[in-house]
């Protein structure tokens, strides 16, 4: 009898650990989502595909990039909060949403503090570019321009409440100029706009004007990063201009709901943080224009809470307000 119980012991035992494995080999070859809140072909859109590419080898899964445009960002946030906390879906995005939306919006759809950050792909600089038709070539030409043609300071952005737009309020601040933003739905258009010369000037992502500025076709005036971009090295930055205040230096984040088991947070970011390392990866990037950078989850922390502080105080100074 004795014997037996062991026998069915071992038998109950050895098909536990079977259906364990079975349930493992299941969720482990789920595909993965990557959210992305803006539309094909743009910046986060360009990150997510370089590195879903490599991500499906090094995980052996499916790795969808999944578009959600639309309000400002905000629609990949709100579909990542409702989905699933297994680590199969994931968004990528740039800071704005987690540090500038909570104090922008009176409401917002989803809850940052259900968004974990996870790591990072790269970081990234804007650019405060003008068109050849304009008759500025330098920043100083075109802050003198603005004060002695006042009603024409309006400035290209993607969209109100973005980064773009803060930095233009900061540069006019500290410039002495009155400085309206004009807003755009995304880059594209906004693009065509500076390219006609119906806007003087516009701030957007650096990527987006590097081949036409090499090209003469516009004129990347400033960059807003901490130092001068690889890129453009011959470009200044707004700080060696005298501009510090309106110096802001961003990356594409993934991030993940938050209680998503930090066994699948932690192999998705090792994953990351090889494919990012790649010199492929990197080339890509970097001919896309930006700088390959894997910051872990603690890093993208203390980023996100420093960031909130600020562009809540440079909302509150602008007095600028955006109803959902």
């Amino acid at each position: 009898m004795h014997s037996r119980r062991q026998v069915l012991r071992t038998c109950l035992a050895a098909a536990l650990a079977a259906a364990a494995s079975t349930g493992a080999v299941a969720q482990s070859s789920k595909p993965i989502t990557i959210l992305v809140g803006f539309a094909p072909g743009g910046a986060p859109d360009a990150v997510a595909r370089i590195v879903a590419e490599k991500l499906q080898t090094k995980l052996k899964r499916t790795v969808i990039v999944e578009n959600k445009s639309g309000a400002n960002g905000q629609l990949a946030l709100t579909a990542l909060q409702n989905g699933p906390t297994d680590g199969s879906v994931y968004a990528l995005t740039p800071p704005g949403m987690l540090t500038i939306h909570p104090t922008l919006y009176p409401k917002l759809a989803y809850d940052v503090s259900k968004i974990e950050p996870v790591i990072s792909a790269c970081t990234f600089e804007h650019a405060v570019v003008t068109g050849p038709s304009n008759p500025f070539k330098t920043l100083a030409e075109y802050l003198a321009w603005v004060k002695a043609n006042p009603n024409r300071g309006f400035y290209a952005v993607p969209a109100l409440g973005s980064a773009p737009h803060f930095v233009g309020a900061l540069l006019a601040k500290e410039a002495g100029v009155s400085l309206q933003p004009t807003p755009y739905r995304g880059g594209p258009p906004m693009l065509q706009d500076l390219l006609n010369g119906e806007v003087p000037l516009g701030i957007n992502v650096l990527s987006n004007f590097t081949e036409l500025h090499r090209s003469g076709k516009l004129r990347v005036l400033a960059t807003t990063g901490e130092k001068r971009s690889a890129l453009l090295p011959d470009v200044p930055t707004l700080g060696e201009l005298g501009y510090k205040q309106a110096q802001a230096q961003e990356w594409f984040s993934f991030v993940v709901k938050a209680g998503t088991p930090a066994s699948e947070t932690e192999a998705f970011a090792s994953a990351v943080r090889e494919i990012v390392g790649m010199k492929d990866v990197g080339a890509s990037l970097a001919a896309a224009g930006f700088t390959p950078a894997a910051l872990g989850a603690d890093e993208l922390r203390q980023d996100i809470a420093s960031d909130t502080k600020r562009w809540a105080q440079v909302i509150k100074q602008t007095g600028f307000k955006l109803e959902n």
